[in-house]
């Protein structure tokens, strides 16, 4: 049996980190065997298999930082891709190289906006 990696963010406001089941309509996370935590669907985001070079685990809806350019973490079946902030192009995520997890799209919304061009390395 595989297990896949998942966090979202718990009604109170904290991330959970685990194996995600769909029960009775509820979007839950099992932390552990014993204890399972609801999580806001829109907030549910997969590992990709990653590590920054930080170690910090990296997840879709991530944002990674590159030298001076960031990135979106997205599943773009059958890969995880990096696609660049304000462009339409996108990478392997597992060939990118030196990258670090800076935000995501939940807490870090207004990254989004930042332009590319101006960012210093």
């Amino acid at each position: 049996m595989i297990f896949r990696d998942y966090r979202g963010k718990s009604r109170n406001g904290n991330w959970v980190y685990g194996s995600l089941v769909f029960l009775d309509g509820f979007c839950t996370i099992y932390e552990d065997s014993k204890r399972t935590v609801s999580v806001m669907p829109d907030t549910v985001g997969q590992w990709s298999g990653v590590y920054d070079i930080n170690d910090v685990k990296v997840y879709e809806g991530d944002i990674i930082r590159d030298g001076k350019y960031l990135y979106l973490v997205e599943f773009d079946a059958p890969y995880f891709c990096a696609k660049e902030i304000g462009k339409n192009i996108s990478h392997r995520l597992s060939l990118k190289e030196n990258m670090q997890v800076v935000g995501n799209i939940y807490e870090d919304r207004w990254m989004l906006d930042l332009d590319n061009s101006k960012l210093k390395a």
